[in-house]
């Protein structure tokens, strides 16, 4: 991860993820997933039951890898 990131307005962006997708098989977890965490915030992932937000997290993680996008 790259710390210093700015995006849009000028903010520091700690996290970012840009085109994120995940595939299995023939089922899309993810979906061309964009997101920027801000320096010094606080977020919440909320969703439906099979939503993504594990598959996001692992991605985060490193525990699992996309099948497109980028982490940064």
């Amino acid at each position: 991860m790259h710390s210093n990131m700015t995006y849009l307005d000028g903010v520091n962006s700690i996290l970012s993820g840009t085109g994120l997708s995940k595939r299995f098989g023939a089922l899309t977890v993810l979906d061309n997933v964009d997101f920027h965490v801000p320096q010094n915030a606080a977020i919440g992932i909320v969703g439906p039951n099979g939503a993504g937000k594990t598959t996001l997290l692992n991605i985060l993680a490193g525990s699992m890898s996309a099948s497109s996008g980028s982490v940064l």
